[in-house]
């Protein structure tokens, strides 16, 4: 008795193809390449709770000149944070107020001259993550 071996087209071949290897490296490349900005964001942010904290910090420090501004007035809003909000002695504060003109609310060259614009700006300093300023406008309406 011979026995004879039939090559089954149902058997699998062992081993990929040019166009599969092709493939495979073209979805690689665009995938990492994708993923690039996430990485580099990820970089960016290595404080982000002390990132939050500075950010609650200006928030805090600018609801206090609302505070003052509706207990004083336009007038009333004093530059310098207010004391007792810094949690610890790594963070520092300052605010400062000029007056702006009504064409260009940025404009912060010529402060003293008296407008009917004010504008706050508390910056939130901390050794880690640099600066953190928020901005606000008192008008005198």
């Amino acid at each position: 008795m011979r026995l004879t071996l039939i090559r089954s087209s149902l058997m699998l071949e062992r081993g990929f193809t040019l166009i599969e290897i092709v493939v495979f490296i073209v979805v690689l490349g665009f995938l990492s390449g994708m993923l690039i900005p996430f990485t580099v964001s990820l970089r960016g942010s290595s404080q982000p709770p002390l990132i939050q904290q500075a950010l609650d910090l200006a928030q805090a420090d600018l609801e206090q000149a609302v505070a003052q501004r509706r207990a004083n007035g336009f007038a009333g809003v004093t530059a310098g944070c207010t004391t007792g909000l810094m949690p610890s002695p790594a963070f520092t504060c300052t605010r400062s107020l000029c007056y702006v003109p009504a064409g260009n609310l940025n404009d912060t060259s010529n402060c003293a001259t008296v407008t009917s614009y004010r504008r706050v700006e508390v910056t939130i300093s901390h050794s880690a993550i640099g600066n953190v300023t928020a901005v606000t406008l008192f008008t005198n309406y």
